[in-house]
């Protein structure tokens, strides 16, 4: 779960990962792992 919090905010702490995806959208949260899942591959 690090990898997708990571993903989603930058950061391997903090908020709960709900928390963050209610705070940013389900757009902008589809784009961030969108944008790792690139970056991975």
């Amino acid at each position: 779960m690090n990898a997708l919090r990571l993903s989603l905010a930058g950061s391997a702490s903090g908020l709960g990962i709900a928390d963050i995806i209610a705070r940013i959208g389900r757009s902008e949260t589809a784009a961030r792992i969108s944008y790792a899942v690139s970056r991975l591959s």
